[in-house]
């Protein structure tokens, strides 16, 4: 996509693109703490793909504010608290929370996707990659988080 001149509608999407950016920042940074504790390859190699998936993520969302006449932010301002919550859940009390505590920023994290599609402030074509791409990975990201949840 050209780059687009600043209107108040891309004021609107970068702010909107930019705390999607943030949180798929946290998630990245949450994932990769809870790679750090992970104990075994059942538990490992799922989150790993999972990271992977929002490592993706932050670069579509980074191009989609480029392109938007946006400068995408480099860290993940307050989410990182979550991504430091979450490493100390790992520690304090096991993988088993840990990967509760990240279901729960999954779940967050679709229903910031599906808000984003919904407020009519996205160019239609982020808008229907997100409903394409970013939305089914998410409910992705739960069912196997789910799955190794109860291999606990």
């Amino acid at each position: 996509m050209e780059q687009q001149p600043h209107t108040q509608q891309n004021v609107s999407a970068i702010e909107t693109l930019n705390s999607l950016l943030r949180g798929e920042i946290s998630a990245s940074e949450t994932y990769k703490q809870a790679l750090d504790k992970a104990e075994s390859h059942a538990v490992s190699e799922p989150l790993r793909r999972i990271r992977q998936d929002h490592e993706h993520a932050i670069e579509r969302l980074s191009q989609s504010i480029r392109d938007l006449g946006g400068q995408p932010p480099d860290d993940s301002g307050v989410w990182g608290m979550w991504a430091k919550a979450v490493e100390g859940t790992a520690k304090l009390v096991g993988m088993r929370l840990a990967i509760q505590a990240l279901e729960a920023g999954e779940g967050r994290g679709l229903a910031q996707y599906r808000y984003a599609v919904h407020n009519n402030t996205l160019p239609r074509d982020v808008a229907l990659e997100i409903q394409r791409d970013f939305l089914p990975r998410q409910e992705k990201h739960l069912d196997t988080l789910a799955r190794v949840a109860s291999s606990f």
